[in-house]
């Protein structure tokens, strides 16, 4: 008796369709953002060094270092603090130009501790927020492969954080902040909107820098009249 074969099934994007997320778009295979984080602020066992929290945000990798600098430094901190904590925004971002696949610090830098006070902060100002921005940050409107966008977001994110850890005064620092986040918001789930809010605070960052510097050559021009 010949046994006739069960009719093959077509795959349907259900498991696409559950999560909210387009058919073609891969489900994630990580943890969110707001679960690591949350797990960060309950572990009172975890060392506060900036190497203890690369290793504990590894399974997010590049991405989720320069969310968490970049956030840092949005959080009213006290003077000069952009020059120790911009530093490790410039080399995970140049890391990410020149293709490295694991997030690596100097010593110096992964040694240095973290207020956990600071810290619990940050997070708890952050996880809400996250929730949020989870709900709508989706693959869409892409334009780059997965190499071009490391490096084309790498070459914005490395400009800045030099203007972040630059000594710029009046607030001129928290512009190129909101930037990174909103490059590696971007970079998360390939959103070409949150890439083209990236693009405009990356304008809006050389215009607030422009202006700062006009006004403090021209004041430094003042005094040096009235003094001289």
């Amino acid at each position: 008796m010949e046994m006739s074969n069960p009719p093959e099934q077509s795959a349907t994007p259900l498991d696409a369709e559950a999560v909210g997320r387009p058919a073609s778009a891969p489900a994630r295979k990580h943890r969110s953002l707001s679960t690591v984080f949350a797990e960060i602020e309950a572990d009172d066992d975890l060392p506060m060094t900036i190497g203890a929290i690369r290793d504990a945000l590894a399974d997010r990798s590049f991405a989720t270092l320069l969310l968490f600098f970049s956030g840092i430094n949005l959080l009213p901190l006290p003077p000069g603090s952009t020059s120790i904590l911009g530093i490790p925004l410039i080399i995970i971002s140049a890391q990410m130009i020149f293709g490295l696949e694991k997030v690596w610090l100097p010593d110096f830098i992964a040694r240095r501790s973290v207020s956990r006070s600071l810290l619990n902060k940050f997070i708890e100002k952050a996880i809400p927020k996250l929730l949020w921005l989870e709900k709508w940050i989706k693959p869409r409107a892409w334009p780059f492969s997965n190499r071009a966008a490391d490096i084309a977001i790498g070459i914005f994110i490395l400009a800045l954080s030099i203007i972040l850890w630059l000594p710029i005064p009046f607030g001129g620092n928290w512009p190129p902040a909101l930037g990174i986040f909103m490059f590696t918001l971007a970079l998360f789930e390939r959103d070409g909107v949150f890439f083209a809010a990236g693009i405009f605070m990356t304008a809006v960052t050389a215009a607030v820098v422009t202006v700062i510097l006009t006004a403090g050559e021209r004041i430094f021009h003042v005094i040096s009249a009235w003094i001289f």
